[in-house]
């Protein structure tokens, strides 16, 4: 669902990043004490990348040790079940953050 929120914050941005670049090309920079639009854009992708990575190896941790107990009583067909979801749950771990930072920004860009 957050998903949908995107295409909305890239047009709420694209008036933002336009003005910092019109005001750059002026020589004028940006308010002291406030991170300019296309800063903190870039600063919250590497944020969110990271810590989806982060993300992902904890859910690759936690299956681990479910597969393994799983094994160790012998149920290899809730072994299979798992193997089946992971992809899924790699997937979900590792874009949350992403998603988090796209309804921040929307509430803080559009109001939401």
């Amino acid at each position: 669902m957050s998903f949908l929120l995107v295409p909305l914050v890239v047009a709420a941005r694209l008036p933002i990043l336009a003005a910092e670049a019109f005001r750059l090309a002026q020589g004028r920079p940006a308010a002291s004490g406030t991170m300019p639009e296309a800063s903190r854009m870039v600063a919250e992708k590497f944020a969110a990348a990271q810590e989806g990575s982060a993300a992902a190896l904890a859910e690759l941790t936690r299956l681990n040790l479910e597969m393994t107990l799983r094994l160790l009583r012998g149920d290899s067909h809730g072994v299979a079940r798992l193997a089946n979801g992971a992809p899924m749950r790699f997937a979900r771990a590792a874009l949350r953050p992403g998603l988090r930072r796209v309804r921040g920004n929307a509430r803080r860009l559009l109001g939401a």
